[in-house]
């Protein structure tokens, strides 16, 4: 006996069907947030199991999506024997600390090669433009990572029951013959 998946059927369980990322997935609102599962790859064991991954992601517009990967075995009759799912939560839209620590770095070779060269006359200003660049930077990531934080929309609480729903949708799409 063998099992597989029947796509079609799982796509016809998503409002508009395999409808993003070039038909390899489907995204759909659930709670007024947004997410997305793909279309899950699977492979047959050799000792007659069935193992299929499923990703999914929590869209979050205003910051990096919530990730999850479900891998699930079935028995060679198409029973659910096992599944597990790794959690990936995105995390704020930060500027690198390595671009904040290379403005840093601009602005101490400005300061000593204008001195250097000149005395530092041609290019005061310079140092003063890449130090303001500097702080604005670090002020921006400490307001981002707080303003994000307030605006979740209760989408990942939500994205739980969302990855378990999804799995009873392939459950129901589960093929043996």
């Amino acid at each position: 006996m063998s099992v597989t998946i029947d796509l079609t059927t799982l796509g016809q369980q998503y409002e508009h069907g395999w409808n993003d990322v070039n038909g390899t997935a489907a995204k759909f609102t659930s709670e007024d947030s947004d997410y997305r599962i793909y279309k899950p790859s699977w492979v047959c064991n050799s000792d007659g199991t069935f193992t299929a991954v499923l990703k999914q992601d929590h869209v979050r517009g205003g910051a990096v999506d919530d990730h999850a990967e479900t891998v699930t075995v079935f028995d060679s009759t198409g029973a659910l024997q096992s599944t597990s799912t790794n959690w990936n939560y995105g995390n704020n839209k930060q500027i690198q600390t390595g671009t904040v620590l290379t403005v840093d770095l601009v602005a101490a070779f400005v300061i000593t090669s204008t001195a250097l060269v000149d005395g530092g006359l041609s290019l005061a200003l310079v140092p003063e433009v890449v130090g303001a660049i500097s702080t604005g930077c670090k002020i921006y990531n400490k307001l981002a990572g707080e303003v994000i934080e307030l605006d979740d929309d209760g989408g990942r609480l939500n994205f739980v029951a969302v990855v378990n729903h999804n799995l009873n949708k392939l459950c129901a799409s589960i093929v043996t013959s």
